[in-house]
């Protein structure tokens, strides 16, 4: 399965892309991901001050920014409070909690 089968446009919309690295901490690590259209291969690779081994790397995500939400950014693990609801009990608050960044 080649690059353009695993999404079609990659070619125009791989700027729309990003990838991370979690690690075993679990803090995201930005990868460098580019496309070969030759090849028609998605390239991910670390930084040449990243992570090194595949123990080290974790897990991969690999992500559309405009479609999902961007957890390679530590702010997407935030949330705010968008609302505070109103509840006829002086004891209970309720609140919508919503991402801090969009």
């Amino acid at each position: 399965m080649g690059g353009k089968e695993f999404i079609p446009d990659i070619a125009e919309t791989i700027g729309d892309y990003t990838a991370c690295s979690f690690g075993l901490k679990l803090n995201p690590e930005l990868l460098t991901i580019m496309y070969d259209d030759t090849l028609d291969v998605i390239l991910i690779s670390t930084k040449p001050d990243g992570r090194k081994t595949f123990a080290d790397l974790g897990f991969i995500k690999f992500l559309n920014r405009k479609t999902e939400r961007n957890v390679c950014d530590p702010a997407g693990f935030q949330l705010k409070v968008a609302e505070e609801v109103k509840v006829n009990n002086t004891h209970t608050r309720i609140f919508n909690l919503v991402p801090a960044i969009d």
